[in-house]
């Protein structure tokens, strides 16, 4: 039988899956910050065509 290292048992440790749970959430939030800016930014500058100046 293959003894395994210490290291390698501590996925059994209640807190083990804890960091990657936590960077997968984190990079889809900032993921959505971002996708929500580009399609804010490209909603508030139009396409080329469109644009015509600040109407007062």
């Amino acid at each position: 039988m293959i003894d395994l290292p210490k290291e390698d048992l501590e996925e059994d440790a209640p807190g083990a899956s804890l960091w990657p749970t936590t960077v997968t959430l984190l990079t889809l939030f900032l993921l959505s910050i971002f996708y929500s800016t580009a399609l804010t930014v490209t909603s508030v500058r139009g396409p080329p065509s469109s644009r015509e100046g600040p109407s007062f």
